[in-house]
Formats: C-alpha cells, sequence, structure tokens
C-alpha cells in the first residue's frame, strides 16, 4: 500500500464517528467510507499503471486482475442502478460541512494549515491554505463523490465509469475560473474526495488543468433535472439551483493525495 493510499485511510479513520454519526438513518452502499483490499488493487490497476488516454479499458478487463471486483461491481450496479433521490440541496451543503470539517482536521496532522474562505464572498473556492505567517499561499475547491456514472460507457464512448464519474458542473466551474483567474493571483486546487465502491481516495487537478478541459469542449453531459434542483423564493417564483451541463475530468489526469501535500509544501 502506497502512502497516497496510506493517507486515504488515515482520512476516513479521522472522521470515522462523525461520518457514522451522521449517516446514522441512511442506507449507505456497504464500502462506503471505508477501504480494503479491493479498493487498493483497484487504486493500482485503475489509477497508478494506467495512463491517461482518450479511450480506457472495460470494467469488465479487471476481473480477472483485482480479486473479488466482478462481485463489487453488480453489488454496485444493484445498488446505484436505482432510482436516485431528489438531490435536496439542503442536505447537500449539510454533508460538504462536514467533510470540509474532516478534510481541514486531517490536514492539520500533517503540518497543513487550512481554513473555511470568507463566507462574505461565496465566489471564492471553498478553502484557504495558509503558511507558518497566516498568510493565504492557495485555495482549495473540495467536491466529494460517491455515486459512480455507471452507464458512462454509453453516454461517452470510450470512458469507464471508474475513471469518468467525477462529475462537475460546466457554467459553475467557467464563473469561478473567470475569478481565480482575474482576482486570485495564488494555485488553486480541485481536490476530489472519490469513494466508489471500486475507487477511493483523494486526487486532484489544477485550475489552469480545468480551463484547458473547459477549452477544448469535449466530454459534455446534460443532466435531466430533478425536484432538488429548484427551490421556491419567498414571492412564490421558482428559483433553479442546480446545474445540467456537465463535464467529466478523466481520473487519470490528476494527481495523488501524496502529490497533493508534497504541492502544498512546497508552495510553503
Amino acid at each position: 500500500m502506497n502512502k497516497s493510499e496510506i493517507l486515504y485511510k488515515g482520512l476516513i479513520t479521522l472522521g470515522k464517528e462523525r461520518t457514522t454519526e451522521y449517516f446514522k438513518n441512511v442506507e449507505l452502499f456497504e464500502s462506503q467510507f471505508k477501504y480494503g483490499e479491493i479498493n487498493h488493487g483497484c487504486f493500482k490497476e485503475m489509477y497508478e499503471t494506467l495512463e491517461a488516454n482518450d479511450t480506457y479499458p472495460a470494467r469488465q478487463d479487471f476481473f480477472e486482475k483485482i480479486p473479488y471486483l466482478e462481485d463489487e461491481c453488480k453489488k454496485c450496479y444493484k445498488y446505484f442502478m436505482k432510482p436516485r433521490n431528489k438531490s435536496v440541496k439542503g442536505l447537500d451543503v449539510q454533508l460538504g460541512k462536514l467533510l470540509e470539517e474532516i478534510f481541514i482536521e486531517y490536514f492539520k496532522t500533517q503540518s497543513i494549515n487550512i481554513i473555511r474562505a470568507d463566507l462574505k464572498n461565496r465566489r471564492y473556492p471553498d478553502l484557504l491554505i495558509l503558511d507558518n505567517s497566516k498568510e493565504i499561499i492557495g485555495y482549495i475547491e473540495l467536491k466529494y463523490h460517491a455515486a459512480p456514472f455507471l452507464l458512462t460507457y454509453r453516454m461517452r464512448p470510450g470512458r469507464e465509469c471508474y475513471e469518468g464519474s467525477l462529475t462537475l458542473d460546466k457554467e459553475k466551474v467557467a464563473k469561478q475560473l473567470k475569478i481565480i483567474f482575474s482576482e486570485l493571483d495564488r494555485p488553486v486546487f480541485y481536490v476530489h474526495w472519490v469513494d466508489f465502491p471500486c475507487m477511493k481516495g483523494i486526487f486532484y487537478q489544477t485550475s489552469e488543468q480545468l480551463h484547458e478541459i473547459l477549452l477544448k469542449g469535449s466530454d459534455e453531459y446534460y443532466r435531466k433535472t430533478r425536484e432538488g434542483d429548484f427551490v421556491e423564493r419567498k414571492d412564490g417564483t421558482i428559483k433553479k439551483v442546480g446545474f445540467s451541463e456537465k463535464f467529466y475530468p478523466s481520473l487519470t489526469e490528476m494527481g495523488s493525495f501524496e502529490e497533493l501535500i508534497k504541492t502544498i509544501n512546497n508552495n510553503k
């Protein structure tokens, strides 16, 4: 098990009590917020040794290389192909705050000081990275992904669920990148907390990498709107709060947990 995997296990261990309490009345997938031998095999075969490309091996191609992966895929399909919830934004925000707290606390164990950004300016990334003198040396936008996009191979030929499920809102990211490049003279890291039945870990990409992906203008998908994408204003009118146009950066193009910590420490 390499350093990135050890770091990730430390992260979920630190947050275990709080995530267990938060989801005590919810039926999670059995391996959510856990890390086992299947995940180790997937990290090695689907990330470490897999090169970024235009097309990726089908998930079935890994069944002989990774023990018990076929059984895990069957359980994954049975669980995640059920009708999704209504994606209630308030609950998403609550979970996001909890995971931010765990993330911040764990990075302190790695001698990295991260705090929440000023809530007065919500256009900026979620988190600030500070040096020893409390000067801002970078920003982090943290995303948690637990539901793989199982039909990605149909929607986007050549892509697969294990590497192509990290969903980002195109319009939201494009607006944020404009602010980053015009107002923030510091590195910005888009950090993905990946918690799929197969792939798990902390992975990251820079704002510059995301900008390049958007310039290519490919690999986009329009999601059907859900009830949770709309809220009612006080005056009775309806406001859309969700984004429907998505894009999917590949996990294989991202840096690892270990590399993220090294990069932040180098910026100090």
